[in-house]
């Protein structure tokens, strides 16, 4: 286990200077509002300070975390032994093409639903899908982010990555390895080693879209139908998104539901009343009770139907591995 030291405090601060915070509680910068503290914690914006200490943890063996909307994730409730970086690079670029088209770079910290309303905004269709995505563009690339038939494979053209060696490239999503919420970077590292654009010794700093002329009324219009969907359908009390991958054929939620687990409850964490496939945090949820209800479901959904689920969540943190070892 990972302990922080005088010397790795010390290089981090001379690396990131006043940007760099100690024991931060991590439930305010996750969706679940669930977490224990950061060792160390900082919010950069400019990608040299990200590249700085991107190096500083690869060199001296510092766990590094780094969260854009802090949604799809569990953090342990004795949180995080090293550094949490919240990426806030969100600089958007328009490069106009023929035939009404356009590539559009965008920063990875950028949150998905101020880059679609944006572009909604400047008359660019095709990224409404994301709009109520509640994660940000280096999470989306990760996790191949998508909604309401629309996902990055569809649209994602090219992603700038840097490595902690200071070299940097551009990859194709062909070479990304994009399936259904899945990339390369989550077969290369563990789950608590490849969050929200970061993924081992690489970074992810940017990504690009192809979109196309549309009509700002109408692409708003798309946009609020997706919300109303969402506030219809999916809870509002705080979540980490969907909790399961959907199985071939069959729904998480259907499956939870029949295994008689939606409403289900253990300590303050619960399957919503609204979609079985959410666990949602009733007020001071502990990770704790929240990886039970995972246990749970794996466990009675296989019994019932030998079906596995398989987290969409990531679980990270302190003694995360070993939880996800057992879920």
């Amino acid at each position: 286990m990972y302990k922080l030291s005088y010397e790795d405090k010390a290089a981090l601060q001379e690396a990131l200077g006043e940007l760099l915070q100690e024991k931060v509680l991590l439930a305010k910068h996750t969706s679940f509002r669930i977490g224990g503290p950061a060792d160390l914690f900082a919010r950069l914006t400019r990608q040299e300070d990200m590249l700085k200490a991107l190096q500083c943890c690869y060199l001296r063996d510092i766990p590094l975390l780094i969260i854009g909307n802090g949604s799809n994730m569990l953090m342990s409730d004795l949180g995080w032994r090293g550094l949490v970086v919240l990426n806030r690079m969100a600089e958007l670029a328009v490069t106009s093409l023929e035939d009404g088209e356009a590539l559009v770079k965008v920063g990875s910290g950028a949150l998905l639903g101020n880059v679609a309303r944006r572009l909604a905004k400047e008359g660019w269709a095709g990224f409404e899908f994301a709009a109520t995505i509640p994660g940000s563009v280096g999470g989306g690339v990760v996790s191949n982010a998508g909604a309401h038939g629309g996902d990055f494979a569809k649209v994602m053209t090219r992603v700038g990555v840097a490595t902690s060696a200071g070299e940097s490239f551009v990859m194709t999503p062909d070479e990304m390895h994009l399936t259904y919420r899945h990339s390369r970077w989550r077969t290369q590292v563990g789950m608590d080693k490849a969050p929200s654009g970061s993924a081992g010794n690489e970074l992810i700093l940017w990504a690009e879209f192809k979109l196309h002329r549309g009509e700002p009324a109408e692409i708003k219009k798309e946009i609020d139908s997706q919300t109303n969907w969402r506030r219809e359908k999916q809870p509002q009390e705080p979540s980490g998104g969907s909790t399961f991958k959907n199985p071939p054929g069959t729904s998480a939620g259907k499956l939870i539901e029949e295994a008689g687990l939606k409403g289900y409850r253990i300590g303050n964490a619960q399957f919503s009343l609204r979609h079985a496939n959410f666990v949602v945090n009733l007020g001071e949820a502990k990770a704790a009770e929240v990886l039970a209800l995972i246990r749970l479901a794996q466990q009675k959904v296989y019994q019932q139907f030998k079906i596995e689920l398989e987290p969409e969540i990531e679980l990270l943190g302190e003694s995360s591995e070993v939880a996800m070892n057992k879920a």
